[in-house]
């Protein structure tokens, strides 16, 4: 399983026969697959999945012939004794033998191994389910990390931009310092920007590192030095449903509300377990072996091993029980598996109001980021024109290098903004589509 993931791993990332070619695009479908691949949780799913198929095996044996082999005493009566007698001393009006054999005994009736089988049963697509929440919940991971990423990127870049420009202004202003044409404030005012801008560079570049850990991390491999370059996003998806109609699917898909869902079922069984306590249960026995009906003392006790002493024997029997007195015990456990089942029934009326809040929420804001998508925009293009106007006003002396500064710092806050609300964005989209039990390709138009 290593090895084929680890396959899996550079196929993705590299092109065949081109493993040092430099860093290759790979799109957040890729780095998904890669996860479900080689995640810890993914593997430890499928065990629990394994533990729940057992325990229906374990369950489901205890309703099928058991046998056994088995040895025990049993006692006849001597022919000397008095059948009046009110007692009989074992050894002394009874002959004490041995039997030596198999034992086979099965269940006819006992209503609450069928209560438990079920419960059993129900457990399997729990852990199925539980198994697809996983799936969910680390397919929601990577593509946060993975936005989360290319923001860092992009973050990088504009910060490098603007670095660069505060450098060049830094030339400039010395320059024209030089020639008497701008004071020495203005040459301090370039050399702090400049600083700054660097500054804020080597954290854009600390923090894109981090991220990229992160994305790592979430897909569940390790850093291999293996660049991975994220696939700019250019498109925005368009929702196709309403919230409300989200709310309704997410009833039908979402892993949590089905979780609950099926936990009602079993805590409701459980219910009809502790009360099928109080019923009677009948099993039939039989027993084949071989029988030593008089034991020997320790005088004659090599006659116990005699083949002439020991005769074939075959019993059956039915055998039917049920508690008398308990204590209370039985009302108690019952009283509990009640509690038990209304405490899960509140327990999936908050997750229900809590999934319906969150898509209300979530809704509301993917609709004010595509209008903030849509101003943000509008203020990067304005920015970049006053940017131009600024520098043409300060090369012609009518402007200051602190204003052309605030002109560039405006720009790149502005493209920050965009790629910003763009990502989040993107993130609600596949938040919404958690919630919802679907992909994003099934809530978007």
């Amino acid at each position: 399983m290593k090895y084929k993931s680890l396959a899996a791993l550079f196929v993705c990332i590299f092109a065949a026969g081109n493993l040092h070619a430099g860093p290759r695009k790979i799109t957040i479908r890729e780095c998904v697959n890669i996860a479900l691949q080689n995640h810890p949780n993914i593997m430890m799913s499928i065990e629990d999945r394994k533990n729940a198929v057992a325990n229906y095996k374990l369950v489901n044996a205890k309703r099928n012939i058991l046998v056994n082999g088995e040895m025990k005493t049993v006692e006849y009566l001597k022919s000397s004794s008095s059948a009046n007698e009110a007692f009989n001393i074992p050894g002394k009006d009874t002959n004490i033998g041995l039997f030596a054999g198999l034992t086979a005994s099965y269940n006819l009736y006992d209503s609450k191994k069928r209560q438990e089988k079920d419960q059993a049963r129900i457990s399997i697509d729990l852990s199925k389910i539980a198994s697809n929440k996983i799936k969910d919940d680390i397919v929601l991971n990577v593509k946060k990390t993975y936005y989360e990423y290319l923001i860092a990127k992009e973050n990088t870049r504009l910060r490098k931009q603007l670095a660069d420009k505060f450098a060049d202004k830094l030339k400039l202003a010395r320059s024209l310092f030089r020639n008497g044409q701008r004071p020495i404030l203005d040459v301090s005012k370039a050399e702090m920007g400049h600083a700054e801008a660097m500054l804020n560079y080597e954290r854009a570049k600390n923090k894109e590192s981090i991220k990229k850990v992160e994305l790592y991390t979430s897909m569940g491999i390790k850093d291999l030095s293996i660049d991975i370059e994220p696939v700019d996003i250019k498109e925005m998806p368009e929702l196709k449903y309403s919230a409300q109609e989200l709310f309704q699917l997410s009833q039908i898909y979402y892993p949590e509300l089905r979780r609950m869902k099926l936990m009602k079922k079993i805590k409701k069984l459980n219910i009809s377990v502790q009360k099928a306590a109080r019923q009677p249960s009948i099993d039939m026995l039989f027993s084949l072996g071989y029988e030593n009906k008089n034991l020997q003392g320790m005088s004659n006790v090599d006659e116990n091993f005699q083949t002439r002493n020991w005769n074939p024997t075959f019993h059956g029997a039915l055998k039917a029980y049920f508690p008398v007195y308990s204590g209370g015990a039985i009302t108690a456990r019952i009283e509990s598996a009640v509690t038990q089942y209304n405490k899960v029934s509140y327990e999936e009326l908050q997750v229900l109001n809590q999934v319906e809040n969150l898509i209300t929420a979530q809704y509301r804001i993917l609709r004010e980021l595509k209008e903030q998508i849509r101003m943000s925009g509008l203020v990067t293009s304005n920015a970049e024109k006053h940017l131009l106007l600024a520098q043409r006003s300060y090369e012609n002396g009518t402007n200051t290098l602190l204003n052309l500064q605030d002109a560039e710092v405006s720009v790149i806050r502005a493209e920050l903004g965009h790629v910003n609300a763009r990502y989040d964005y993107l993130m609600i989209v596949s938040r919404l589509a958690n919630i919802a039990g679907l992909s994003e390709d099934d809530i978007c138009k």
